[in-house]
């Protein structure tokens, strides 16, 4: 019994002793110069989570486990994307440095092309906005711009801005109630006509 103790005290000692220390095991927490992560990563960008979505991913080694599917608005573009909105696959365990990404936040994003969409790997150096103003000066020099819809927005249109004009505008509203109201007088003017000629 003593043999077979000294022996798996010896083999767990020799496991403690080879295991990697924290530094080696997370040596992706180290953040690399804004520099280094533009030459790293194939899309930058600053971006407000929209929704995200949980998928289970299974099949090749480099995508099983769980996932999320996060939906970006893409508010400025440094590297690779010229789309106002898209879509980024995420571990469900390892979003932003401090977790997953969540709902209403806007972080600035360090993503990987993968096929024809878009993957936030782990150990990325992603990070709140809030914590990203370095990082974003860093990068603003390399700003690109971003592709915006040629159709006017619904929204836009519904709160009063004609279509065309810059948002808060009122060019070519202040006619509307010019038009209904002499639109108005004819209906009543012709009213009236038509009840004099049965009388």
């Amino acid at each position: 019994m003593n043999k077979f103790v000294l022996t798996l005290l010896v083999v767990l000692g020799t496991i403690v002793l080879s295991a990697p220390n924290g530094a080696q095991a997370l040596s992706c927490a180290e953040m690399p110069t804004a520099e280094e992560a533009y030459e790293r990563y194939d899309g930058i960008v600053l971006a407000k989570v929209e929704r995200i979505e949980r998928e289970r991913s299974g099949g090749s080694a480099e995508h099983t486990g769980e996932h999320h599917r996060v939906a970006l608005t893409v508010e400025r573009s440094f590297k690779g994307v010229e789309e106002p909105s898209i879509a980024v696959r995420e571990n469900i365990t390892w979003g932003a440095l401090n977790g997953p990404s969540e709902i209403g936040e806007t972080y600035l994003f360090f993503l990987k092309q993968m096929g024809e969409g878009w993957e936030h790997p782990l150990c990325a150096p992603t990070m709140p906005a809030s914590t990203a103003e370095g990082a974003i000066s860093a990068l603003a020099d390399k700003e690109l711009p971003i592709r915006r819809p040629a159709v006017e927005p619904l929204e836009r249109i519904a709160e009063g801005a004609a279509p065309g004009n810059p948002p808060g505008s009122t060019e070519g509203a202040e006619r509307d109630p010019v038009f209904a109201v002499f639109g108005g007088l004819v209906v009543v003017l012709i009213a009236v006509a038509l009840r004099g000629r049965r009388a």
